[in-house]
Parts: C-alpha cells; structure tokens; sequence
C-alpha cells in the first residue's frame, strides 16, 4: 500500500470516528471499534491524538457489568471546541448564528445593511462587521456558511441567478474565498432551512419532506408595499436535492407569466398590498396551495415544512387545506396535520446554513469525489485552531487575509 493511500484511510478513519462523536455524545473506545468495524488498536491511536488535539475529552467511567471487569472509559466530544457562523443575507438586513459543534446556539442576531448593487463588498462587509461580536465568545470560528436567496451552485460556488441582487453568475469562489483564510460555504436560502430542520432535529428521522420559504421584501419606491418571495427546500432520502443543475425548489406558478415581477399570477400591484390586505394574503397562500397539492402527490413526503413570514400565518393555512382543498393533498390530507409551521426560528436560514457546515464538516470522505463536494480535511482545521488559541485571538480579523 502506497503512502498516498496510507494517507487517505487515516483520513476516513479519522472522520468516521469524529462522525460517531457528533452523532453519539458519549461514547466508548470499544463500542466505536465495534460500530466502525475497526480494529481497537486503530481507534486507540485515533482517539489518542484527537484527545491530544483537545476536540474529545475523557468523562466519567461506566458502570462495571454483574460479572465485574474492567470499567470502561467514557468520551465525548468538546461541544466548545470551536464555533461556526451562520448568515442570512439579504438586500435590507442580515441575520447572524453562531453554532457549537453541537448545534447550540452561542449567539445570534439581526443587523441592517445596505445594499448598492456591490455584491462582493456587501459580503465582505458583513463578515468584518461580525469580528465584534465573535471577539466576545471564548471559542475560536471554524468557519462560514451563508444563506442567500437565489439560484446557487453550492458545490462550486456560484450564484447563478439572483433576481433581489440583480446577479447573474456571480463567482464567489474567485470573489470572496480569496479573501479569508477560513472554509466559507453558500447556498440557496430555502436549501439551508431544509439543513437545519433535517440536522438539528434528528430524533424526527424524517428522509423526505418540503421545507416552504416564505419571505416579505420591502419594495424601495413604495413604502409599506412589498412582494412575497417562496422558495423550496427539498430532502429526499436523507438529503437536500438540488436537481440536475441545482434549481430544485425554484418556484414559479403555474399562473405566472413573462410580464409578472413576483413568482405568482396574480397582479403584480394587488401583490404589493399583501401585508396591507389580508385578502390577498389569502389568494396568494390558495395559489400557492395548488401548486404544492401535485408536487405532493408525486414525492409524497412524510411532512412539509412552512418556514419564514408565511410561518405567522399557519391558521389561514389550515383553514384553505381542511376546507375547499380538502382532498388536494394525497397522504397529507385529513386534517393538515402534516403541514406544519417550521421548528427553526426567525433565524431559519442562518441556523440552517450554519447546520450545513456541520454537516460537511464531519462528512466523511469518498475515493474519486468531486473536489468542489469533498468533506473537509481536518488537519488545516486542527492547524488553525492551534494558531488561534496560541496567539490568544478568538476574533475572526485573525483569518483574514492582509495581502
């Protein structure tokens, strides 16, 4: 066996044993031997040197069995080891979360931002404005994931198509990424609540559901008036879709047409007054009620999620669906009871995107993978961390770049 494929086993090994950790908060050597199906010898050495890298620690010991022996040692994985920032970025505002490896919730909060048709320095902006507030957290950032609305390859780093930023392939691999010596990830922002509902909530075991992005933006030339932005997250088998060329969950109606500005067939004036008329809130959530009742008919998922502002309106929901569309959704029928507001709060998408990177982050790595979709290597993350706690830095200016 070559040393390059010496190299790559103890990089999967590494990650299927900090995967377990994630997965199961305590844990033994022997049961993570018998689980991976690794020699103990193996797990030894891993465990050895990710105690010496202080991502695991020791805890108490377990109880000995009726027929006595040797008590074994517990482990579990350092929560506060490191954090990762979470964003929701829109023309008017951002929203900011910062996870532990966990998942919990360390910080959070809503900022205003204006957006002057620079894409780059808008995102540039946002990530040195959050340097205040991480400086304020005792635990070094292992990275960024950004939620965004739009069309987005996620895997290769570009914004397709972006209609509230008036971008059309935006490379934000050639961008931003050069800018920061930190791993930073974007995806479409619907995408990122179907993460954070899929991750941070496993005892649901859902493999298949719809998550519903509902999204009031403020017109500039009318004050008061605004349109309402849908999109669609999509898990199936365990997994978000993107779709053959990642516009899954691009919503447009059946209604629409080329001279609409919103994503319904509705006038587009009658639309500016939604949150002025619950009326047309009303037909707005029916149009969007018949488009949904044969995408559901079709993948069947075990729940749909509505998530964002449409989140505060789950009662005209109920009433459209055990009324007039009583019998529209196959399998979801009955009492709507399957249809349900989201469990993220209003920081849906930064939670989400922040989730996301969890996720990569113990990803375990494929032989002959895509490099754009590669799980992360852990010994630069290691590195990193290391520089940061040695210089005393926990602020994210540290891995910014100055040339």
């Amino acid at each position: 066996m070559n040393a390059q494929n010496q190299a790559f086993i103890k990089k999967v090994n590494t990650a299927l044993v900090l995967r377990s950790f994630w997965l199961n908060p305590e844990n033994t050597r022997t049961n993570i031997a018998s689980e991976l199906g690794l020699d103990k010898s193996t797990i030894v050495l891993i465990i050895n040197r990710l105690l010496k890298k202080g991502i695991i620690k020791e805890t108490e010991k377990t109880h000995s069995t009726p027929l006595g022996g040797r008590k074994a040692q517990q482990l579990a994985l350092v929560n506060n080891y490191a954090a990762v920032l979470g964003l929701e970025i829109q023309p008017a505002y951002y929203k900011y979360v910062v996870l532990n490896l966990k998942g919990e919730i360390l910080l959070k909060g809503t900022e205003k931002c204006h957006y002057s048709d620079n894409f780059t320095d808008l995102i540039t902006n946002i990530i040195t404005e959050m340097d205040n507030p991480l400086s304020k957290l005792n635990i070094p950032l292992l990275g960024i994931s950004i939620g965004t609305p739009g069309w987005i390859d996620t895997n290769r780093f570009k914004i397709l198509n972006s209609h509230l930023f008036h971008l059309d392939y935006y490379d934000f691999a050639k961008e931003i990424l050069p800018q920061f010596d930190i791993p930073i990830l974007i995806e479409n922002d619907a995408n990122c609540c179907a993460w954070g509902e899929l991750l941070l909530f496993p005892n649901k075991r859902l493999k298949h559901f719809i998550y519903i992005l509902g999204e009031f933006h403020e017109e500039k030339q009318i004050e008061g008036q605004c349109l309402i932005g849908i999109g669609m997250g999509i898990v199936a088998d365990g997994a978000v879709y993107y779709g053959e060329n990642y516009s899954a969950g691009e919503f447009k109606s059946v209604f629409w047409s080329n001279e609409r500005i919103s994503q319904f067939g509705m006038d587009d004036q009658m639309i500016l007054d939604v949150k002025k008329n619950p009326q047309i809130l009303h037909q707005i959530i029916e149009e969007l009620l018949l488009n949904l009742s044969p995408i559901t008919a079709i993948f069947n998922p075990e729940q749909i999620f509505i998530g964002g502002d449409l989140k505060e309106f789950q009662s005209e929901i109920k009433e459209i669906l055990n009324g007039k569309f009583k019998d529209r959704f196959i399998g979801l029928s009955q009492n709507a009871s399957k249809i349900i507001p989201s469990t993220l709060d209003e920081h849906d998408v930064a939670v989400g995107a922040a989730a996301m990177f969890l996720e990569k982050l113990f990803a375990v790595p494929q032989l002959n993978e895509n490099p754009f979709q590669a799980a992360m290597n852990w010994d630069p993350i290691f590195q990193n961390i290391h520089t940061i706690k040695k210089t005393g830095k926990k602020s994210f200016s540290l891995l910014q770049k100055t040339c």
